[in-house]
């Protein structure tokens, strides 16, 4: 008798391989579908006919081939995409009759608006950096108002749409879904001012919001009727949960209390600055933000209680949703928790009808269902990075384990040639084992997401943590025993409020020790890094190469052409951060708008640069929202100089954060910076930018009339005022200003400080002023001898750095101009100089700024 010869079953083919996956998650093209046509609408506008003849046209193709799953899926992309680009046509581009922005116009607007807090106000402090000592720091409140009704001429008029509200005193009486009339000025949304800067009336749209009210006092707004906020039920759980949870809690930390509020009620928008920045350098602000780690957790331990009470699988899993879905009602309705809590709950539909697991699908669904009410959700940070990080953690955490397995299993052969093996006692090494495969597992999650999320992050905010991997494991322990105690009140305080007093003192002490335990690794040196935003092909390649290492398997990719990817992915990074812009010839002068202050950034014909003041009134932030993106844009990666005009905060409040990021060689100030007399915080600020600069070890040299700088590329820089003399006899602050001319190719630019009527005078009398191009002294204010010295140039152009528009300008100031070509930075955003062998260019960031001469 012959026996036949046993076979193998033959290795599915790659076709056979993408059919099973299209088969196990049939919601991925119609989900790839919807995301295509989001950003098409977004990008290329057509209309909604064209969207339904794309729709019908899908249509037909799937009938043709619905026996064939390749083709099927590939045709369910075009019906996919059409919805898409319907959806986002519709609910962005589409504004209702009785929108309120409708009563908007170019210019703010005093009006009073009744309507209804859409959610919980924020009171946060500016944060004015290392002058928060010496500047008084007042609480602001924000919140999104539902607009119901506009005061009229004659009456109340029905209005809609959400309004961000902007308050300059703190509230903390009113709270989500309260009622109340507001009386401010209504504006639109400006454009961004300097290259770079976040557009923020984009974003603001996304989320529906096209118009905001700002109010100067707290009494502008008043309640109307008794609070709403108890009326919803909704409003009543999450106010009830509230009150469960912080009250009877004594923390000597006031960030205690905001961390609390948003890792175990989701209320990510009233957490501490401090803090939040703290999370933020760590690369754990993912912690703050409810999302899939909160759920797991929570869905961990009430499935490991159902199980000890003998409760069946289906039980335990109809539990653990109900719970989910009760959690999931407290938080911010953003990306992160509709994603987590739809995911969740298809999970647990999955375990009561006992359905096989399909984490693709689940995901294609939860994205589906987001997207299909706010379509706009597609480009908010939050919403890209949630959905990134998961698939990163899922698909990509088993590659970077099997990765580094490899090393290991190749150095633990090796050493085990050379050392003999010793006996262990069995249940020691099985712990030894159980751990160490937890610790492997948990190591590989953190690396995953962090890989993925890195660029993301670059991408949207300019900035990642070094250690974000690591740090997520090192305070993983806490944020669990946190939740652990914060839902063990919760549900303790519901039973029995006499239980609050026993839970109290622990919550807050593992809330005291996880904000310790965060703030000393924020301070660990390069814990995190700022960087200019990196192009979008790159944040795309090193996703693409991501998604291939997680997906090689399926598409059979040999390991080196993944570690290729990841080597090309990190060369071409280095090679775009590196060099600057290479020389063109050009002398730049940038006149950035920052509001009241005076920022210029100067990039000579050679390459080098220099920045002549940087600062702005308040001192808010100035370097991460301004100066980096105009550096970038000028292709700038270290500064020869900082100039200093004279010392007041609105022209160097940006210049501790700019050292700190930026390579500087010297700093330039006038003789008399710290003798200059002028009332106020102007003298403790001026000591504290020198010692901030000395800190960095930059050094400070002083600069006055006569003096000219070298390696310049040819441009001819001539120091005017003030004389050298200056230092033996104080002097108000403004008469101290450094006056600098620029000359090249013929062309010359005059940049004032802000000179008074002293240095003015002096240097009509002695100094040859004609210039092309002048920047106005002290931020374009008209005094009486204006008109001489702006004639005693001559100027072709007239520049002015202000945050006061034009339109409500001092009439005599705008008399003047109108034999000149004006530019101001509040109308114009910021002004571009362009000097080259017998060519001058001046042009605002904003499109048609400029007065011609009449």
């Amino acid at each position: 008798m012959i026996r036949p010869i046993a076979t193998e079953s033959p290795e599915p083919t790659r076709r056979e391989r993408l059919a099973a996956v299209l088969a196990a998650a049939p919601l991925l093209p119609p989900a790839a579908g919807v995301i295509i046509g989001i950003f098409l609408d977004s990008h290329c506008p057509l209309s909604l006919p064209v969207y339904a003849a794309l729709f019908a046209l899908g249509g037909g193709l799937l009938f043709a081939v619905r026996e064939r799953p390749g083709p099927a899926a590939a045709a369910l992309l075009l019906p996919a995409i059409g919805v898409g680009a319907a959806l986002h046509e519709v609910t962005y581009r589409r504004i209702a009759a009785d929108h309120v922005v409708r009563y908007t116009g170019e210019s703010p607007i005093g009006a009073c608006l009744a309507g209804t807090i859409a959610a919980e106000p924020s009171i946060s402090q500016p944060d004015f950096g290392v002058f928060g000592g010496v500047m008084p720091r007042a609480s602001r409140t924000r919140f999104l108002l539902e607009a119901e009704t506009l005061d009229g001429v004659r009456g109340p008029i029905a209005v809609s749409g959400l309004i961000q509200v902007g308050v300059a005193e703190p509230l903390g009486h009113l709270h989500a879904g309260d009622r109340v009339r507001v009386f401010g000025r209504l504006y639109r949304p400006v454009p961004p001012a300097n290259p770079g800067e976040p557009d923020w009336p984009l974003y603001q749209r996304r989320r529906g919001v096209l118009a905001g009210l700002s109010c100067e006092h707290a009494a502008n707004v008043t309640p109307i009727g008794a609070p709403a906020s108890e009326a919803g039920w909704l409003m009543r759980y999450r106010r009830h949960c509230h009150r469960l949870l912080l009250d009877d809690m004594a923390m000597p930390d006031p960030a205690g209390v905001s961390v609390l509020e948003a890792i175990i009620l989701g209320q990510r928008s009233t957490v501490d600055r401090a803090i939040n920045n703290a999370f933020v350098a760590t690369g754990t602000v993912h912690i703050l933000s409810v999302s899939g780690s909160h759920l797991a957790m929570l869905a961990g331990a009430v499935w490991s209680i159902a199980a000890l009470l003998g409760r069946s699988r289906r039980q335990s899993a109809a539990v653990v949703l109900i719970t989910l879905l009760l959690y999931a009602a407290l938080a911010e309705p953003n990306a992160p928790v509709q994603r987590s809590a739809i995911t969740a709950a298809f999970l647990c539909f999955g375990l009561m009808l006992r359905r096989p697991t399909r984490t693709a699908n689940w995901l294609a669904a939860s994205a589906l269902l987001v997207l299909a009410v706010r379509p706009a959700d597609l480009f908010d940070p939050g919403f890209q990075l949630s959905y990134v990080t998961l698939c990163g953690v899922i698909w990509l955490s088993g590659p970077v384990r099997d990765a580094w397995r490899g090393v290991i299993l190749r150095r633990r052969a090796a050493m085990a040639e050379l050392v003999p093996a010793f006996a262990r006692p069995q249940g020691i090494r099985r712990l030894a084992r159980d751990a160490g495969l937890a610790l492997e597992l948990a190591l590989a999650v953190s690396v995953a997401a962090w890989l993925v999320g890195a660029p993301l992050s670059l991408y949207h905010f300019g900035q990642t943590s070094t250690w974000g991997w690591l740090n997520s494991l090192l305070i993983a322990p806490l944020v669990g025993l946190l939740m652990l105690a914060g839902f063990l009140k919760l549900v303790a305080t519901a039973i029995w409020p006499g239980t609050a007093p026993v839970f109290a003192p622990l919550l807050a002490g593992v809330t005291g020790l996880l904000n310790h335990w965060v703030r000393l690794l924020a301070s660990v040196p390069h814990v995190s890094f700022i960087t200019p935003a990196p192009p979008l092909w790159l944040v795309l390649a090193a996703l693409a190469v991501c998604g291939l290492w997680a997906a090689r398997p399926l598409l059979t990719i040999p390991k080196h052409g993944i570690a290729i990817g990841l080597a090309s992915c990190v060369v071409a990074g280095v090679f775009w951060y590196l060099p600057g812009r290479p020389a063109d010839g050009e002398l730049h002068v940038r006149v950035l708008s920052v509001g009241n202050g005076t920022a210029t950034i100067i990039r000579f014909p050679n390459g080098r640069a220099l920045a002549y003041d940087c600062g702005t009134m308040p001192p808010y932030e100035l370097y991460r929202s301004t100066l980096r993106p105009a550096l970038d844009a000028e292709g700038i990666r270290r500064l020869d100089a900082a100039i200093v005009s004279h010392p007041d905060l609105d022209h160097f409040s940006g210049l501790p954060e700019l050292a700190s990021h930026v390579p500087i060689r010297a700093a330039w100030i006038p003789p008399d910076f710290l003798a200059a007399r002028r009332p106020g915080v102007v003298k403790p600020a001026a000591g504290l930018v020198l010692r901030e600069l000395r800190a960095q070890n930059i050094p400070i040299r002083y600069l006055c009339a006569g003096r000219r700088l070298a390696g310049t590329g040819g441009v001819e820089v001539q120091v005017l005022w003030p004389p050298a003399d200056e230092r033996a006899a104080p002097h108000p602050s403004n008469e101290s200003s450094i006056v600098m001319r620029l000359r090249y190719g013929g062309r010359s630019i005059l940049l004032c400080g802000d000179i008074e009527q002293r240095p003015q005078r002096w240097l009509i009398d002695h100094a040859d002023l004609r210039s092309d191009v002048l920047v106005l002294p002290h931020h374009g204010s008209f005094k009486p001898w204006t008109a001489e010295f702006v004639r005693a140039v001559s100027p072709t152009y007239v520049l002015r750095s202000s945050g006061k528009r034009s339109e409500i300008s001092e009439a005599g100031l705008n008399d003047l101009m109108r034999t000149y070509r004006y530019l101001n930075t509040a109308d114009a955003g910021s002004i571009l100089v362009r000097m080259g062998p017998g060519s001058l260019d001046v042009s605002g960031f904003r499109p048609a700024a400029a007065t011609a001469p009449r």
